[in-house]
């Protein structure tokens, strides 16, 4: 018994020092508006994130939020078109991780309430699936 108590106390430190990285579950284009970005984690979305552009860009910083008045999950970034590297940490810290993988923005216009990715050669609405 005393050894289930002391392994489920491993278990659940484990869990609070994992990696912060584990706590991002997506990051999605987003058609509300124009050049947006939708991050999303598991727990209450404080991180401060960095956007930078792909290959060797300016970075985009957006400061974190210190004390949350909700219990949003779901932060929105407007950023210029293009590639970018995330990476995120917790306000006054030092960095804690960088999201798997490149975060690509598209241009993109609503349709009869779908949304559309635009061809960046013609401007026009590009015959490709629907932006996630």
């Amino acid at each position: 018994m005393k050894t289930l108590k002391v392994f489920g106390v491993m278990i659940a430190l484990a869990a609070v020092a994992g990696p912060v990285s584990a706590d991002i579950t997506v990051v999605r284009n987003s058609c509300d508006t124009p050049h947006t970005v939708e991050v999303v984690s598991m727990s209450i979305n404080t991180f401060e994130y960095t956007f930078e552009r792909l290959p060797n860009g300016p970075n985009y910083i957006f400061a974190g939020i210190v004390n949350p008045t909700s219990t949003s999950h779901t932060r929105r970034f407007v950023v210029p078109s293009g590639s970018y590297r995330l990476t995120y940490r917790l306000p006054n810290s030092t960095p804690v991780g960088a999201y798997g993988q490149n975060v690509v923005i598209r241009p993109h216009h609503r349709v009869g309430g779908v949304c559309v990715p635009i061809d960046p050669r013609t401007r026009r609405a590009a015959p490709v699936a629907p932006v996630q």
